[in-house]
């Protein structure tokens, strides 16, 4: 679980507009307010990755 957390928290990244998360597909996430909230936004992105796949 650590080494998940510590990949997620490398595709966090601040811009001026804001906190953002890079996904494995190449797309730029956010802004989001706090690198917290971008965070968080990891986890719900790859909960929704994961039911779409899993539909499949």
């Amino acid at each position: 679980m650590v080494n998940q957390v510590s990949q997620r928290n490398d595709r966090v990244y601040y811009k001026a507009t804001g906190w953002f998360f890079a996904t494995r597909e190449g797309l730029d996430m956010g802004p989001f307010p706090s690198r917290r909230s971008a965070e968080n936004e990891i986890f719900c992105y790859l909960r929704s990755m994961r039911r779409l796949t899993s539909k499949r």
